[in-house]
């Protein structure tokens, strides 16, 4: 609905991912059209773990220019796009914001930040910047994202700011860069993290991992289902897995660029326990999964009824009742859920 409201006043170069996540491969499609990418992001999303490791995917999957030597920040390439972030206002999808006020929509689309910008605020607010151990871990996730900008004046600029944020010197900084990028440090790096990302969701991997490795479980996840899961690549994964019966056949229906994620899920070391014990790993796992959908679904009904009330739409009395009752429902199965999984000890 977003896209369609969109187009319909006008802005047509929208797409949207249909999941909480790009992929690689909608980035590859992607970048044989532009070079230039806008993220529309809800402000109360727009520093969580499926955002952040979206535009991950995408930093990754986007075209790069080798470079002939190290540029000042030690990096051998760079980035070949240009990613800039639209903020929208609270309480508001592009679909009400487009609705509601065009103009505005055009005014966010022009006011669009820089990404650098935009994950230097999200990152710095999650570390305690006075601390060494808050700088650095800032530092190792800030610093290679300024090292492959295209334009040596930005990376300049960046530096500085980054070195004011965190009140270290810049020599400091380009320190920092020459360590990130030194040979040693690729070579002792696991082959696990080329596929995993920190932003990752560690209760749908479990909860994958188990199906993928223990397949007498197949039964006992009835109560699963996709919409469960959020990042869009473990969906992929789940729908294979119900549509096969061997690990084999799985890694053969995946896409190509999910397959060595997959592969990772798979081989995932899982500590030994009676059966009785994996059936209840999973029931908790499906247990969790299915309370954070209701609060999804509780906090969107809750926002519907408030946007219905304050747009001032008629409604008569029972469509009212029946408005108000849904989030009201889905708060006692959420509820009931909870309750569940404390009596069986989960």
């Amino acid at each position: 609905m977003d896209v369609i409201a969109a187009h319909q006043h006008g802005t047509t170069n929208v797409v949207a991912s249909m999941g909480t996540a790009l992929t690689d491969k909608q980035v590859r499609v992607l970048k044989n059209l532009t070079r230039s990418f806008t993220f529309a992001l809800d402000p109360d999303a727009a520093g969580n773990a499926a955002t952040l490791r979206g535009i991950d995917v995408a930093r990754g999957s986007l075209d790069r220019e080798n470079l002939r030597a190290p540029n000042l920040l030690g990096a051998m390439s760079k980035l070949k796009a240009e990613m800039k972030i639209i903020s929208l206002p609270s309480g508001k999808d592009p679909d009400t914001l487009i609705r509601e006020n065009p103009d505005l929509w055009q005014q966010l689309i022009l006011e669009a930040v820089p990404l650098v910008d935009h994950l230097i605020n999200v990152i710095s607010s999650r570390y305690d910047l006075t601390r060494p151990e808050g700088k650095s871990g800032a530092i190792e996730q800030l610093l290679p994202m300024v090292a492959e900008l295209e334009d040596e004046v930005q990376r300049e600029y960046y530096l500085t700011k980054l070195a004011t944020i965190l009140d270290v010197s810049e020599k400091t900084l380009l320190d920092e860069a020459a360590r990130i990028h030194s040979p040693k440090k690729t070579k002792q790096r696991k082959p696990e993290q080329k596929v995993r990302t920190r932003y990752g969701d560690p209760v749908e991997e479990y909860c994958l991992s188990m199906l993928l490795q223990r397949p007498e479980l197949r039964e006992k996840a009835e109560g699963l289902a996709i919409e469960h899961f959020e990042r869009s690549e473990n969906r992929e994964i789940f729908a294979a897995w119900s549509e096969t019966l061997d690990i084999s056949d799985l890694m053969g229906a995946v896409s190509d660029d999910i397959r060595e994620y997959a592969e990772v899920l798979a081989g995932r070391h899982l500590p030994p326990a009676e059966e009785r014990d994996w059936e209840i790993a999973l029931t908790t796992c499906i247990g969790r999964l299915e309370e954070r959908r209701l609060r999804a679904q509780e906090e969107y009904l809750s926002t519907e009824v408030v946007a219905v009330i304050q747009d001032g739409t008629e409604l008569d009395s029972m469509e009212l009742a029946a408005l108000q009752q849904a989030p009201i429902d889905i708060n006692e199965r959420l509820v009931k859920k909870m309750r569940e999984r404390t009596e069986h000890h989960i």
